[in-house]
């Protein structure tokens, strides 16, 4: 498993390893698609020594409920007795819901070493606070562009950094999955014509292969505001042009409150 652009934190964790230095949960936040969860499944397979039964990821579909956060405190804690680490990898930390996130704090709080949480979120502001306090920030920000270059070979690979947005898990990915690389270039197509002002053109689109992706590209290349509003304002243009039939001649600038 090679993980790149990501040296500082890899070396930051390994003297944590090498010192006996490691935090009972973690928080690895930063941009989707750049590397955290590789780093999270590296860090439990170095704890673990290796022992795959010993590290189970959840949320990987952002869908966990309290019945499978109960299951799995009791699991690992009817396992503590083994004397062997445990990690808990815990996908989409921003996905998941108040009474999950409960469940744990006591859990979090009483397992010592014995079990390790690692948390992935791309919004860390969205985790509770609770659980943010809780836990040690590890901070993930993109790879360069030469990273991925320097690491990565394919004849189309210029586009497929444009397509990804510079993002190195979808550069992997398109780079071994053609259709993977196909439905991203559909996604980057209809940011463009966003930006464009042809909006009626992106209504066609099924909104369900317009990703968060997509929402964040605008962001970065256009629009200068919160995140946030950024999707809400959007789903709000979308209906509007459904609704009223807006001209789909004006620019997306001219429906939103700049």
């Amino acid at each position: 498993m090679e993980i790149l652009g990501h040296d500082q934190i890899l070396n930051y964790l390994n003297n944590c390893v090498k010192s006996d230095r490691i935090a009972n949960a973690y928080i690895f936040s930063g941009p989707a698609n750049i590397g955290k969860k590789m780093t999270a499944t590296w860090l439990a397979d170095v704890l673990c020594k290796g022992n795959k039964n010993n590290i189970t990821v959840v949320n990987e579909d952002g869908k966990v409920n309290i019945d499978q956060v109960r299951g799995l405190i009791e699991k690992y804690s009817l396992s503590s007795f083994d004397g062997e680490k445990k990690v808990i990898i815990i996908d989409n930390a921003e996905s998941i819901s108040e009474n999950c996130y409960n469940a744990l704090l006591k859990n979090i709080e009483e397992s010592g070493l014995k079990t390790i949480y690692i948390l992935v979120s791309s919004n860390y502001y969205q985790v509770i606070d609770t659980i943010r306090s809780r836990c040690q920030r590890v901070n993930f920000i993109q790879p360069c562009i030469d990273i991925i270059r320097q690491n990565i070979n394919h004849h189309d690979l210029e586009k497929i950094i444009e397509i990804s947005s510079g993002k190195i898990g979808h550069v992997i990915q398109c780079v071994n999955d053609e259709d993977y690389a196909e439905k991203l270039e559909k996604n980057h197509i209809s940011s463009q014509k966003i930006l464009e002002g042809k909006l009626y053109e992106k209504i066609l689109v099924d909104s369900d292969d317009f990703d968060i992706d997509s929402y964040e590209y605008l962001f970065n290349k256009k629009i200068k505001m919160d995140f946030k509003a950024v999707t809400e304002q959007y789903e709000r243009l979308k209906k509007c042009l459904i609704k009223e039939k807006f001209s789909a001649n004006k620019n997306l600038k001219d429906y939103l409150y700049l």
